[in-house]
Order: structure tokens, then C-alpha cells, then sequence
């Protein structure tokens, strides 16, 4: 109990310190705006032959869409994308990515391995808003959307009726009521449990009145679309702050258009508000799942004389389309395109392993440098549309989201527990940051009597909205040295032999063999279902005649660690002439090899 009373009050000295400069920002409405672009200036002065600062587009509010790049372009290196705030409300993660880029710039062994990009700000709408005073916690671009379909639009947002600068809650005593105060801390409110025989008093409501008339509060505010629920995966339709389509707004194309243009990006890294790196983000559900049973296609039905509408377990599918079209080695993950099951929801269970060897690995990092990840309590998941999932399941490349910040596991929960209570019953930590005179920002405050027009007699109070967003680590350290040691971890194709053998008179057999040296496979098993990133390539060129083996082959995938394909090929030539062969692959290694047609190993 005394060691974690000390850890307890270690997060609260560190927090006091972050969050007063954070309550400063706050009440300097837009300090935010300059902030990131003219640093990100001064540090292309400073090293322009290494480092180059690019607009890749604009918001809806035509703010700047700004991606740092350190490394040189005319290097043929992959490239790690790392991209901050895609949901506009991570100010740890948009401060995170600075002092990133600032490492980054300060080592200039850092782009050994790989070139960065840095998407400094993927929300810059939503960020702008999340810093306003007074503090709603809005976080969507400035697309003005009709919530309320009254024809009108953003005509009735949140309102700081008691002028202390935040969006907090308004109780009102009703019988209808489902709240009670949280016993011990008057300021939290939690669901009455009626099993237990509790009956609620209050109703609760989001601080304002009811701008339109329609007798509704704060049902149509301001803008707009959250990035980070536009992008293609497990988009979800007709929810408004998602956008009306995919990529629907100009923030996110931009962002995907660079992708696909920059084709030697080999990982991608989020920082925002979830964290794939503590645990597997599994979903349960089928989509995608080997395991589950399938609707045939009709004319796969047809085909081996089934009934249309004919379910059967994927194995048993796999096994009669390897029979019909007579392929052994008819992969699972184009049998699965035919199925069309939907948005895949799990990672590759093949891309499992490696995954999860990553995770322990950050775990162990995290343990060394003091900060645990069972003391804090769990991050949120990967939204619907998320740029993550985006770039894993449809890219195709590894991909990992990066929280900065979680709040501790309270004094009275178990750290293994499941079902902590967040955030009615969280108070003792956010509570104590209310004790430091020094803290600008407050999580919550005590309830005052206010003579509501539309309500009558309310108070206003309780906890502040959306404030843990507010907070942020003060030692993003080891974070950074964990995510530039994965640059080593990258696939790293290479030609590892090459054998050339006398067949015939002036008959040669080329025999190379291409292996993954790195860590990750090339591509990832999702990557081959989905075709991306496009596959290495192994090119035989040679003054003679290509008797046997097309010129330009086409690897599969190769498992990371020493994962090895044999090429072979037939050359008509005369003894003494050269053959080169050359590895390519933007994102895994390019590499160029010449031997001679002498007829002995080489």
C-alpha cells in the first residue's frame, strides 16, 4: 500500500508542473496556431540539407497540413510515417511529435536505417478548437454540419454560462432523475443502482441553454468532422463527426495521397489517444476470421453443385477451391476476397507473433525506465475509421498506436481488473491535481445554484469536459527510444548468394537466394491479402539468351528473421560474360549484383 501511495503521488507532482503550462496555453485563445510551424521552420534552417518541411495540403479551414521530413530524399531508405493528433484533442501526442522530431534532428545517426515523417498535426481544425476558450472540447474540423437536421447549422453549441472559462455539467433536480453524488466527493455524480435499491435525484446535462428554441440543449454545436473517424476502415456511415464518406474530408486525402505517392514507407506509427502496443487490439467478431463458416458465392456454389446460400467453414471452402481449380497453393487470403466478409476486424492471426513480441518488448521498456504499464489504466480503442487500423488492414504495412498518457490505476482498484469504474467513480487522482494552486486547468468543480432559462433552478459544476485530454506525460523519453529502436526491427531484403552452375556448353543455371534479414516479414500477412505494399522484385539482366525464367520475378512473402525464396533461371552466354541481378523493393531494400558466367559457385 505505501509503495503505491508514493507512485500515486509521483504522477501528481509531475502532472502539476505539465498542466500549468497547459492551463496557460488555455488562456491564450490560438497559441496554439504558429506554435508548431514556425518551430518546424527553425529547424529546417538549422539542417536543411537533412531536414525539409512540407505542406501536403490544407483543412477545411485552411490551416496548413504540415510533415516534417529528416532524412534525405535522394537516399534510397524506407521510411517510418509517424502521425500526431489525427482526432484533434491529443495535445500530449501533438507535443510528443515536436520533442520527437527535435531527437530525431539532434542524432545524426537516427536516419541510419530509415528516413521519418512526421505528421505533425493530422487535425489541425480540430486542435485549434480544443484549445478555444472557453473549453468545450470540441475537436472537428470547421465543415459546418447540420446535427440536428432543423436546417440550420452549428446554431446551438455548449455555452459557459458561468463564465470560468470550461464546459462542465449541469444538475437539476428531477424525478425523473438517474444520478447520485459520488459518495465522498460531492463533485462526481455516478448512476444510481437500482438492484441495490438506490433511486437517482438529478438529471444531468452538458453546461448550456438552448440556443434554437427547439427546446433541446447543445444538439446541433459547432463543426464539424473528426479526422481520425474519416479514413476507409470500418468507416461507419451516417454518424455526422464522421464525415458523409470515407476520406470525405480534405484533411484526409491529403494525408492518404501522400502515403500511396511515398511508397518506400514501411511502418507507420500514431500518436493519439489509443495504444496497440500493450495489448493485441482483437475484436470480436468474425469478419475476416479463418474459423468462422461462409456464405458461398453463387457462382462458387453453382460450380461444385451446391445449393446457392450454402454455408461451409472456411477450411472446408479452402479445400474444395483448391480441388476445382486444380492449385495446391491457392492462398487462403484470395479465397477470402471471394467470401467478401466484410471489413477485416483481427489482426492476421500469422502477424500475430511478431506482434506480440513487440508488445513485450515495449512492456519491458516501459518497466526498466520506471513507468509500468499495469499502473495505468487501460488506453481507448482504435476508433471506426481510424488512421491506424487504416494504415494496417488497407496499406498494408505494420502499424501501432501510441498513447502519451493514461491515468493512473486508482488506489482502491485492482491494476488486473477489468471493470474499473471511469470516469464517474475516478476521482481520487484528478481530484488531488485540484489541490496544487499552481494547476490552471480543473478537472473538476464544486457545484454553484445558477436560474436556468429553460430548466429553472440548476447547479453547475462536476467534472470538467473531456479534461484528461488536458494532461500529459512529462517523460516521453523512453517512449521515443522504444519507437526509433523499431526502425532496426524493419524488413531488410537482401541478395544472400548467388550460385551460377555450367549445364551445357555455354549453358548456365543461375541460382539466388533473397533473404528477409529483418525482424518483420515482408509484407505482413494482412499486406498480402490486401495486395499492398506492392511485392519485391528480383531482375536478371544479361548479354546472352534467357532461356529458362521470366527476367523480372516476383518474390512472395518472406518471413522476418531469415525468411528465404530460391530464384533460378536458364542463360544462354558465352563463358566470361556478366549477368547482373537486382533487388528491388522501395519500402524492404534495393541491391544490385554481378557475376560471371564462369560454371562454378559464386
Amino acid at each position: 500500500m505505501r509503495k503505491r501511495q508514493m507512485r500515486a503521488g509521483r504522477w501528481f507532482i509531475l502532472l502539476a508542473s505539465l498542466v500549468a503550462g497547459i492551463g496557460i496555453m488555455l488562456n491564450q485563445a490560438h497559441a496554439w496556431d504558429d506554435l508548431p510551424s514556425n518551430w518546424a521552420r527553425d529547424m529546417e534552417t538549422a539542417d536543411p540539407e537533412r531536414i525539409t518541411l512540407h505542406q501536403i495540403g490544407t483543412s477545411y479551414g485552411d490551416r496548413p497540413i504540415q510533415l516534417l521530413q529528416i532524412g534525405q530524399s535522394a537516399q534510397v531508405k524506407p521510411a517510418i510515417l509517424v502521425a500526431a493528433n489525427m482526432d484533434g484533442n491529443s495535445i500530449q501526442s501533438a507535443s510528443a511529435i515536436m520533442r520527437f522530431a527535435a531527437k530525431l534532428a539532434a542524432d545524426p545517426h537516427s536516419t541510419d536505417r530509415a528516413n521519418w515523417y512526421l505528421l505533425l498535426n493530422g487535425n489541425p481544425d480540430g486542435m485549434e478548437h480544443f484549445m478555444d476558450v472557453p473549453h468545450a472540447a470540441r475537436n472537428t474540423n470547421d465543415r459546418p454540419v447540420n446535427d440536428d437536421m432543423d436546417d440550420a447549422v452549428d446554431e446551438d453549441g455548449p455555452d459557459d454560462l458561468n463564465k470560468d472559462m470550461y464546459i462542465s455539467q449541469m444538475r437539476q433536480r428531477h424525478p425523473e432523475g438517474e444520478w447520485l453524488p459520488v459518495e465522498g466527493h460531492p463533485m462526481l455524480m455516478r448512476r444510481a443502482d437500482p438492484a441495490n435499491g438506490e433511486r437517482g435525484i438529478y438529471r444531468i446535462f452538458e453546461e448550456g441553454i438552448d440556443n434554437d428554441g427547439d427546446g433541446q440543449l447543445n444538439e446541433d454545436p459547432p463543426g464539424g468532422v473528426i479526422i481520425g473517424r474519416n479514413f476507409p476502415h470500418r468507416f461507419e456511415h451516417y454518424v455526422p463527426e464522421h464525415g458523409l464518406f470515407a476520406a470525405s474530408e480534405p484533411e484526409t486525402r491529403a494525408i492518404l495521397e501522400f502515403a500511396f505517392d511515398h511508397p518506400e514507407i514501411a511502418m507507420v506509427i500514431a500518436f493519439g489517444n489509443s495504444n496497440t502496443l500493450r495489448t493485441l487490439p482483437m475484436q470480436d467478431r468474425d469478419a475476416g476470421n479463418p474459423n468462422a463458416t461462409y456464405e458461398l458465392p453463387n457462382w462458387f456454389a453453382n460450380r461444385i453443385g451446391q445449393d446457392e446460400g450454402t454455408k461451409l467453414p472456411f477450411d472446408e471452402i479452402l479445400k474444395l477451391a483448391r480441388q476445382v481449380f486444380a492449385n495446391p497453393q491457392l492462398s487462403e487470403d484470395r479465397v477470402m476476397r471471394w467470401l467478401s466478409a466484410g471489413a477485416k476486424v483481427n489482426p492476421d492471426r500469422r502477424d500475430k507473433v511478431w506482434w506480440e513480441a513487440l508488445i513485450e518488448r515495449y512492456s519491458a521498456a516501459m518497466d526498466s525506465a520506471g513507468m509500468p504499464l499495469e499502473n495505468r489504466l487501460p488506453s481507448e480503442d482504435p476508433a471506426p475509421g481510424s488512421f491506424e487500423e487504416w494504415a494496417y488492414y488497407q496499406y498494408g504495412v505494420p502499424s501501432f498506436a501510441l498513447d502519451f498518457w493514461t491515468l493512473p490505476v486508482p488506489e482502491e482498484a485492482d491494476s488486473g481488473s477489468t471493470e474499473i469504474p471511469y470516469p464517474e467513480d475516478l476521482s481520487d487522482e484528478l481530484i488531488a491535481l485540484s489541490h496544487y494552486p499552481d494547476t490552471k486547468v480543473k478537472p473538476f468543480s464544486a457545484w454553484t445554484a445558477y436560474d436556468h432559462p429553460t430548466l429553472g433552478p440548476v447547479e453547475i459544476g462536476g467534472k470538467v469536459k473531456n479534461v484528461e485530454q488536458l494532461l500529459g506525460d512529462t517523460d516521453f523519453e523512453p517512449t521515443f527510444d522504444f519507437i526509433t529502436s523499431l526502425a532496426d526491427d524493419l524488413p531488410s531484403l537482401a541478395i544472400d548468394s548467388v550460385a551460377v552452375t555450367r549445364t551445357a556448353t555455354d549453358v548456365y543455371r543461375v541460382d539466388a537466394w533473397v533473404v528477409n534479414n529483418g525482424f518483420l516479414p515482408y509484407p505482413t500477412y494482412q499486406g498480402r491479402r490486401t495486395e499492398r505494399p506492392a511485392p519485391a522484385s528480383l531482375t536478371l539482366e544479361s548479354n546472352g539468351t534467357l532461356l529458362e525464367g521470366r527476367s523480372r520475378r516476383v518474390l512472395g512473402l518472406l518471413e522476418g528473421s531469415g525468411g528465404v525464396e530460391k530464384m533460378s533461371w536458364l542463360v544462354n552466354g558465352a563463358e566470361g560474360r556478366t549477368i547482373t541481378l537486382t533487388l528491388a523493393s522501395p519500402s524492404a531494400g534495393w541491391e544490385t549484383r554481378t557475376v560471371t558466367l564462369l560454371g562454378g559457385g559464386q
